[in-house]
């Protein structure tokens, strides 16, 4: 393949990747740049983090990569055992925000909170 159709190819490529997609993306990043940086602040190595966690080293090496779609569980996790913050509820303070919604079963009730109009 020639070089001006390969950056043509390139360029096509780019173009296609959504805002939404970039920006997933670049969050998957800087989750995956914080938990190496906790990790390396620590003073562990990626097997002795995935022994802690009760994982394989693949599985922090694909963590790692920036890829990684974790969950919330997961995250809390890392939180807990890294002593860093992933993720980001400050804004739950303002309650004012928020109007209190009360859910009625047969056997039980709930309170939950949705944002006000």
């Amino acid at each position: 393949m020639n070089e001006p159709s390969e950056k043509n190819l390139l360029n096509e490529l780019l173009e296609s990747i959504t805002p939404e997609e970039q920006a997933k993306t670049d969050k998957k990043m800087i989750l995956a740049t914080k938990i190496a940086n906790a990790i390396k602040a620590k003073g562990l190595k990626k097997y002795e983090f995935a022994e802690i966690l009760g994982k394989q080293p693949s599985e922090i090496s694909k963590w790692l990569s920036g890829t990684h779609n974790f969950t919330i569980d997961t995250l809390m996790d890392i939180e807990r055992i890294l002593s860093v913050q992933l993720l980001d509820t400050g804004n739950w303070d303002s309650l004012e925000k928020y109007k209190k919604v009360e859910i009625k079963r047969r056997t039980s009730s709930a309170t939950i909170y949705r944002l006000a109009s």
